[in-house]
């Protein structure tokens, strides 16, 4: 992953209305970092807002979640 570059995925593990809709990884400053976001609806339609945070050692960064493919056409809501 290059300066930048982000990947994010449904969250198909959400079970509490507080954990976040998806899931993933940013390249930020040379370190892999997490990231977290949720879908909302506001007065101009729906958007993402979301986090950056690191990973905690818990984080299974090996996980199939994490691997890339190319099916961009993912419905993300």
């Amino acid at each position: 992953m290059q300066e930048g570059q982000f990947v994010l995925f449904k969250n198909d593990k959400k079970t509490e209305p507080s954990q976040p809709d998806m899931t993933g990884k940013i390249m930020q400053g040379g370190v892999e970092k997490r990231m977290a976001a949720w879908g909302k609806i506001g007065k101009n339609g729906k958007f993402l807002s979301g986090k950056i945070t690191d990973f905690k050692i818990s984080d299974d960064k090996s996980s199939s979640r994490y691997q890339e493919n190319d099916d961009s056409s993912a419905d993300i809501f």
